[in-house]
């Protein structure tokens, strides 16, 4: 599991920090990417909800309960790479237009 001072989850503090002041409900949607998935582990996931509601995929809370969320998730997926970031921005680019 990655430990709370890696770079990658200070990255996302400071991501998060800045993102959560632009919902009034303080709701982001939240996903992962390049990781294979439960429960076979036989299909890479490279957009996929991280609170396992692909229709719902928003998340309420600030910085400290996402990074809970996503350290919750690492313990249940395969990391699997190359990651392809072309379906995240794809999928945010069609949820900004909603």
């Amino acid at each position: 599991m990655a430990n709370a001072g890696n770079e990658y989850i200070e990255a996302m503090r400071q991501i998060i920090g800045l993102l959560q002041y632009f919902d009034y409900y303080n709701q982001m949607a939240f996903y992962g990417f390049g990781a294979k998935l439960p429960p076979f582990y036989n299909t890479v996931g490279q957009c996929f909800a991280l609170n396992g509601d692909f229709f719902n995929p928003t998340v309420v809370g600030g910085v400290e309960e996402l990074i809970k969320i996503y350290k919750e998730n690492l313990q249940k997926v395969k990391l699997h790479g190359p990651a392809k970031f072309s379906e995240v921005f794809d999928l945010a680019r069609e949820y900004s237009l909603v």
